[in-house]
């Protein structure tokens, strides 16, 4: 099992009956961008900075971002010396200098203070991918997964057989 936040295990607790499925059996594939939130109010440059560094990502969440980029007619930031962190983000220098792209360990790891209009996004279910420069956040983008068209269905079937979801 894959928890990404540890609220999510201790709300277990609450539970009363569970049904586990694979991997995007309710959920598909791509995942698209669902959020941003740009400290200096410059959605566009914030997503074309953002993508500057996924364009060079072979990860899932990247593709989402560079999907938002392209949905939007930008083009993503020039950025150079990219270096992956697994399961953390990735890293890379413009012409302004350093750059990071990551989840809550690499800001950690940045030694950032995560701001309040960013921890505000960090409760829902979706993935958030923040943008920084040195210790400073600038941003960040909530990522998803889209609903199967058939799991309505199937959480019908689940129901009527007495089981219960929600």
């Amino acid at each position: 099992m894959l928890f990404k936040v540890g609220a999510a295990l201790e709300r277990l607790a609450e539970g009363t009956c569970f049904a586990l499925g694979k991997t995007f059996t309710l959920t598909r594939r791509p995942a698209v961008e669902t959020g941003i939130v740009a400290l200096d109010g410059n959605d566009a440059g914030f997503v074309a900075q953002l993508a500057g560094l996924q364009t060079q990502s072979e990860h899932p969440i990247a593709g989402a971002l560079q999907r938002a980029v392209e949905g939007r007619g930008l083009r993503p930031a020039a950025v150079r010396e990219v270096m992956s962190t697994p399961s953390e983000g990735i890293t890379g220098v413009d012409d302004l200098g350093p750059l990071w792209v990551g989840n809550a360990r690499m800001a950690v790891w940045m030694c950032v203070q995560v701001p309040p209009e960013v921890q505000a996004i960090t409760a829902g279910a979706e993935t958030v991918v923040m943008l920084g420069r040195g210790a400073l956040v600038l941003g960040a983008v909530t990522v998803a997964d889209g609903v199967r068209t058939t799991a309505t269905a199937g959480l019908q079937a689940l129901r009527a057989g007495g089981g219960s979801a929600s």
